[in-house]
């Protein structure tokens, strides 16, 4: 199940897993926003938001492979999300690059941009997580309310994975590059 996955990352990850026998279903607002092609592959079409807990509960039930969390925005999300996360076999959470800091502590979405040192990984150093009530959706809170997010997961004691994409190209891209 993807949490948010008619776009670039869950769109891609969802045909490929129902391409190759998994029983896939997606999470939005909108069913027109889900791309015919997942749809043809099977992929079924649930309208919840991410912040419904319980209805998602539901939909996962007694348990599902794996719960691919592309809008957990802050450290809050993933604090309400635990409890579904926990009867899930494989819980990811999506985070972003935006998280990472250089040997000055600047990141990504500041006035000065960083400089890396070569490859990121993570291992790398990141940003402090936002406090509880950050507005995610700013340029300023998007990297530590999302530091948050990784935070909550990593200390829950789930086998959360964490993914943190840098550049989103394709199809379905909200915003795709040149």
């Amino acid at each position: 199940m993807f949490l948010g996955g008619t776009g670039a990352i869950g769109g891609a990850a969802a045909l490929r897993l129902a391409r190759a026998g998994w029983e896939v279903a997606v999470t939005g607002r909108d069913a027109a926003r889900m791309p015919a092609e997942l749809a043809a592959a099977g992929v079924r079409f649930h309208r919840v938001e991410r912040g419904e807990v319980r209805e998602v509960g539901r939909l996962v039930g007694d348990g599902v492979d794996l719960l691919v969390d592309l809008v957990a925005y802050t450290g809050e999300d993933v604090a309400a999300m635990l409890p579904v996360m926990a009867a899930v076999g494989c819980p990811v959470v999506v985070s972003g690059r935006a998280v990472y800091v250089d040997r000055e502590g600047r990141d990504l979405n500041g006035e000065v941009p960083p400089s890396f040192d070569g490859p990121l990984s993570e291992t790398g150093p990141t940003l402090t997580p936002a406090p509880p009530g950050t507005d995610p959706f700013t340029r300023e809170g998007y990297g530590p309310c999302k530091a948050a997010a990784e935070r909550v997961a990593l200390d829950s004691g789930l086998p959360v994975t964490v993914l943190r994409p840098s550049k989103v190209h394709g199809r379905w891209a909200r915003n795709p590059g040149p």
